[in-house]
């Protein structure tokens, strides 16, 4: 009887561990397919969101495209307004320049073009050659003819001097056709913002001494030696008016290098001293700003520390208050995950009505084979 109460025994026991194993492994099975459910339904909405992020990306590039056609379009706008705006000061500028230059041709009655200015100026110098060429020659042949003994050498210290002149009045014309010729060059650019050189200044303003009354003021000698004595004087006196000349101009120039350095120089000093008021001027503004700064702080640090002192209260009760409802949350939060688990082992145990705690197991055991069942 025994051995059939053990059997009978362990066939129900297995009956409930089969039936216990069936329900855990229905659960499982209940538990997998949700889980698959929950990820088909995350992996669907990564996707929608995915799409939805890929449109709106979409959607900023092609706002961005637009965006850029339009800047482009704006900026190719103002390109071209600035260009427009750069071709039409270009024609204003060529325009004055043509006023200018036609103001200035029916100021000038005797205007010559530059391009016909070089053909000018040789036509007049071939034409004055050849007249002061032949008053030269008809010159010496009346001295000749008045004085049949006059030598060869005088012949040639006459012609040496005639040359002399010739050579000065091709230079004096010269000169003054190229005075004219800077004078218009000048006028034509005197709208330039080039600052002119001191070659430049000395050339435009420099003013040349009159021609020397000393040439062909003289009576020619009748001896040959008096005439070179003559020459060589003349020589002499030229060599040293040149040489006052040039210590004339190299004092003028070195009083004028002089007072370029004293402008300079003072002009270095006035710098100097504006720099430094400038620093000081602004060394002072920044200490004047750090003391506001600091007397602004120390007032709000000061307002600060009353505001604190009014609203510590009023902040510690309300922290206190988010603490404590906090700690609710949280405490109501781990009640309710105890009353699911309950919940949750009590409708097991309805499930399975004959369970047995896998502790009171040998319990039940000994029981059973110690009482005697009546059959």
């Amino acid at each position: 009887m025994l051995a059939q109460l053990r059997r009978d025994y362990a066939k129900k026991v297995s009956l409930y561990r089969k039936d216990y194993v069936h329900e855990i492994e229905m659960l499982r099975v209940e538990k997998q397919r949700k889980d698959e459910a929950r990820l088909v339904a995350e992996r669907a909405a990564n996707e929608e969101r995915r799409r939805l992020k890929a449109e709106a990306a979409k959607v900023r590039a092609e706002e961005r495209k637009f965006f850029e056609k339009e800047f482009r379009r704006t900026l190719m706008k103002e390109r071209g307004e600035k260009l427009e705006f750069w071709r039409m000061t270009g024609l204003k500028r060529e325009e004055k320049k043509k006023d200018k230059k036609k103001l200035l041709h029916e100021q000038s009655s005797l205007w010559i073009e530059p391009k016909e200015l070089e053909k000018k100026i040789m036509e007049a110098l071939r034409f004055y050659s050849e007249f002061v060429h032949i008053e030269m020659v008809r010159d010496l042949r009346t001295r000749v003819s008045d004085s049949p003994r006059v030598s060869s050498n005088f012949i040639r210290v006459n012609q040496n001097q005639y040359n002399m002149g010739f050579c000065n009045k091709l230079s004096r014309l010269v000169r003054h056709q190229s005075e004219t010729t800077s004078s218009i060059i000048t006028s034509l650019r005197s709208f330039s913002s080039e600052a002119a050189t001191h070659h430049r200044y000395h050339q435009e303003t420099h003013s040349f001494l009159e021609p020397e009354r000393y040439i062909n003021s003289w009576e020619p000698p009748k001896d040959p030696r008096d005439a070179e004595r003559m020459l060589a004087q003349l020589r002499r006196d030229y060599a040293k008016k040149v040489s006052l000349y040039r210590k004339d101009y190299v004092h003028e120039i070195e009083m004028l290098r002089a007072e370029k350095q004293r402008k300079d120089e003072a002009r270095l000093v006035a710098e100097r001293a504006a720099n430094e008021e400038r620093r000081r001027l602004k060394a002072e503004a920044a200490k004047v700003r750090a003391e506001e700064r600091k007397v602004f702080e120390e007032e709000f640090r000061r307002t600060l520390g009353i505001f604190a002192s009014y609203a510590s209260g009023v902040l510690f009760n309300r922290r206190m208050k988010e603490r404590e409802e906090k700690l609710e949350f949280w405490r109501m939060t781990g009640q309710k995950r105890e009353e699911k688990k309950k919940d949750k082992k009590k409708l097991l145990h309805e499930q399975s009505s004959l369970w047995i705690e896998p502790k009171e197991l040998e319990k039940k055991i000994t029981e059973a084979l110690v009482e005697s069942t009546t059959l």
